[in-house]
């Protein structure tokens, strides 16, 4: 008798490197990793970006008070430290 793989952890592995992003308007990322960018993208209204990606990496966001996130399932605060005035936000991992 041979056992089956666990789909259920290969899908754990995956969860826990998932980088989830939803935008309610126009907004832009930059994703680095070692201080190299690997991704620059804008969004508008509806739009839900996803990618697995490892720790250590940087996300920039524009206008930060129209993106909501979670990575490993655990929601990224994108207002906090943002700058009032342009709506920027970095945030490192």
């Amino acid at each position: 008798h041979i056992a089956a793989s666990n789909p259920l952890a290969i899908d754990k592995q995956n969860i826990d490197k998932n980088l989830i992003l939803e935008f309610s308007g126009e907004s832009w990322i930059e994703l680095y990793v070692e201080n190299q960018l690997v991704e620059a993208q804008i969004f508008s209204n509806g739009d839900i970006y996803e990618r697995q990606i490892e720790i250590p990496f940087k996300i920039i966001v524009g206008n930060a008070d129209f993106v909501k996130g979670s990575y490993n399932n655990t929601e990224i605060d994108f207002l906090t430290n943002a700058n009032r005035l342009t709506g920027v936000n970095t945030i490192n991992f």
